[in-house]
């Protein structure tokens, strides 16, 4: 394996300065070769990817990319590393075919980490106090959609963390790999106040839930009058992402001058969603991206800022607040157009 990793990166233009079979060869060889970014298996000899990692990010942060098997075992794992401050995760190719994809997407995103701003530190979210909101008056047909990437798995926890119950529907696509999606709604269910599952085709969207694009598959919104649904394909990827932000935001855009729709673009690496969050701006829909300071990677943001895609750009901290206000100022919208 860590062969593989070493040709795909090397045939990608990026210098490999050393490799380690174990957690003290790890250690060593970081002290004396001082690289911008750390691939890491979760299952090593001796101490365990994950213990490494907590250990590496008190004593030498750095941008960490986790390679990882695709077993139902190792999701709440790969997520636990997020949550020890890894920036991404790569499955392991499980046949020749798959060898290509795996060199390709591992190259790209050790790329854009070693460009973030920084790697997430640990931090205890549950210690932190979660400021209360108050739901907005809203009217049917509203919907959320949020779309992240690179360091999205700890933000959307810090936004749901703070979004009251009963909020109108919330459909999110975080860029993260086959397999991982289920748990990934599960860690969010248990923080937040809204009902948080994986979405599944044919879904009605129902107020105070949160549906998760499953990764590896394409997540669609079909409207007809107030009532929406969830079509979740196998159609491949879009942008090289499935799900993909642009598909998911350019299902709602015909239907943004008819019904109130609140979206943003969160922390991730590339472009997707930034062509989908600028339809659903120009159609009516009130828009917003993450800040640069608060973005691990500000790729996603970014493009949609130089796109004029967000009426505002806000930290991750005020995010859950400003969704709340945005679902209150489209609902004064729709009401003073009623009126007159």
């Amino acid at each position: 394996m860590r062969r593989l990793v070493s040709q795909g990166l090397t045939r990608n233009g990026l210098l490999v300065v050393g490799e380690a079979a174990s957690a003290d060869e790890a250690r060593a060889q970081i002290k004396v070769l001082s690289p911008d970014v750390l691939t890491l298996d979760i299952e090593m000899p001796g101490m365990n990817g994950l213990q490494f990692l907590e250990n590496l990010m008190r004593l030498r942060p750095m941008p960490v990319i986790m390679v990882s098997t695709l077993t139902a075992e190792r999701a709440p794992a790969a997520l636990a590393a997020f949550e020890l401050g890894a920036l991404d995760v790569v499955l392991k190719p499980t046949s020749a075919a798959e060898v290509a994809t795996f060199h390709d997407e591992l190259a790209e995103k050790v790329r854009w980490a070693a460009h973030a701003r920084r790697p997430l530190l640990p931090r205890r979210v549950d210690d932190e106090h979660v400021p209360a909101l108050r739901t907005p008056a809203w009217i049917d047909g509203t919907v959320i959609v949020l779309g992240a990437s690179t360091g999205g798995t700890e933000a959307l926890q810090q936004v749901f963390r703070q979004l009251p119950g009963d909020l109108p529907p919330i459909v999110v696509v975080q860029h993260i790999p086959a397999g991982f999606s289920t748990a990934f709604a599960a860690t969010l269910n248990r923080v937040s106040a809204v009902t948080v599952s994986e979405a599944e085709d044919g879904d009605v969207l129902e107020t105070g839930r949160a549906y998760v694009a499953p990764g590896g598959r394409q997540l669609r919104i079909q409207t007809r009058g107030p009532r929406r649904r969830l079509r979740v394909t196998d159609e491949g990827r879009h942008n090289h992402h499935a799900p993909s932000v642009d598909l998911l935001f350019g299902s709602l855009a015909p239907t943004a001058a008819a019904f109130p729709i609140v979206a943003g673009l969160m922390t991730g690496m590339g472009a997707d969603g930034a062509v989908g969050l600028k339809a659903l701006h120009d159609g009516g829909a009130r828009t917003f991206a993450q800040d640069q300071v608060s973005s691990v990677v500000w790729g996603m943001p970014q493009a949609a800022i130089r796109l004029g895609a967000a009426d505002e750009v806000v930290g991750v901290r005020d995010m859950a607040s400003c969704i709340v206000r945005l679902i209150g100022a489209q609902h004064t919208r729709a009401t003073s157009a009623m009126a007159r």
